[in-house]
């Protein structure tokens, strides 16, 4: 009884849609075949759910839509997003990532992700929202939150990003040739979850309209130049003083926003993404004393040493002392930091497109950058 009432809230979702329904799906042969058939389209309510899932329990992997349909299997939204790390190699690290990634989810929204051990490879993460999203905000949602994880490369299966994505449903079997392993729903601290002590009411969704997100756009045309009495200034305002204020500063791009957001919030941002922040700071007129600060008071990790010696060595004063560019929208790109705005040049364009910044650093930047014969 206790099991079916379980399902029974997997079924209905934290939405508590009892109307809605969710494509169930299940393997075939799994314990037999290395790469096992599939079937798919059961497209069932909260109650026929029950049945199919005690059918198919300990024989075959069973799965569930991200996606609620209405009656006529037409997408009704999403309730909640859906992330997977896997590591075959290593899921420990697959796991710890995973639960890193749920903490800081909750520390920057107060929203408490769902997570859940797959069996095998890793840890899925289900972020449970206050109301149904449809695919496109889901997407941007999606790329929002990974954003500053995004250095964890193939550890965070992007193959997720599918509108009718199904995922295991936590305490059903993960069936493979020869053997089988348990699901089990985990707390942040890693404590085990059973299935009597689950219910959605336990975990803070998330409020859509807290996360700024930002949707593609084919062309972003520059600002149409405003002169002022003669002067040769566009209509702009200095960027704050403050590097906490940037994070709500529309002449800053989206990227280094939520990059600057995700510390404040969380603590914890990688190694590329604390290295172009740095990058950004220092050609906008930010000191390495600005930037230690910053670090000081937001780094979970922070070292003073450490950190002064890596914003000087970022700034071109230690080491090689090169002068380094702000990485390009491409280089973002690459390496999994960015939001997709639109803009598409170089992030530190940008904001001197729209906000006014010291000349000697712009013009440093653009000698630098005509100097490498570098498109920006």
């Amino acid at each position: 009884m206790r099991m079916t009432e379980y399902y029974r809230k997997w079924a209905i979702g934290p939405l508590r849609d009892y109307e809605a329904c969710r494509e169930y799906a299940h393997t075939i042969g799994a314990m037999r075949n290395t790469r096992p058939g599939m079937s798919r389209n059961h497209y069932l309510d909260h109650v026929d759910a029950i049945s199919f899932i005690y059918d198919w329990k300990g024989r075959e992997n069973i799965y569930i839509s991200i996606a609620a349909y209405n009656p006529e299997k037409e997408i009704k939204g999403y309730p909640y997003l859906y992330f997977d790390f896997d590591c075959p190699e290593n899921p420990e690290l697959a796991i710890s990532k995973g639960l890193e990634f749920a903490r800081s989810v909750k520390n920057r929204y107060a929203a408490h992700p769902v997570t859940y051990l797959s069996g095998f490879k890793g840890l899925g993460v289900i972020i449970p929202l206050k109301t149904y999203v449809d695919w496109d905000t889901y997407t941007a949602l999606w790329r929002t939150l990974i954003q500053p994880y995004n250095y964890l490369g193939k550890l965070i299966d992007t193959n997720v990003l599918d509108r009718r994505r199904l995922h295991r449903i936590p305490y059903t079997y993960n069936i493979k040739k020869g053997v089988r392993r348990l699901s089990r729903l985990i707390s942040l601290n890693r404590q085990i979850i059973r299935p009597g002590e689950f219910d959605w009411d336990n975990y803070e969704p998330l409020d859509p309209g807290q996360v700024a997100i930002y949707r593609i756009k084919a062309e972003l045309p520059l600002p149409r130049p405003i002169y002022l009495g003669g002067s040769k200034h566009r209509m702009k305002k200095l960027l704050p003083r403050k590097i906490e204020d940037l994070a709500n500063t529309d002449s800053v791009p989206p990227c280094i926003r939520n990059i600057i957001d995700t510390m404040i919030k969380s603590g914890d941002i990688d190694h590329y993404a604390r290295l172009v922040l740095v990058w950004y700071l220092k050609w906008t007129g930010f000191t390495v004393d600005n930037v230690v600060d910053f670090y000081r008071r937001y780094a979970k990790d922070y070292n003073e040493r450490i950190t002064r010696y890596q914003v000087e060595y970022a700034f071109g004063l230690k080491g090689s002392r090169k002068n380094y560019l702000m990485p390009s929208c491409r280089w973002m790109k690459e390496h999994g930091l960015c939001l997709e705005c639109g803009w598409d040049r170089n992030p530190i364009t940008y904001t001197y497109s729209k906000a006014l910044v010291n000349e000697e650093i712009k013009e440093l930047f653009y000698r630098i950058v005509r100097s490498k014969a570098i498109h920006v």
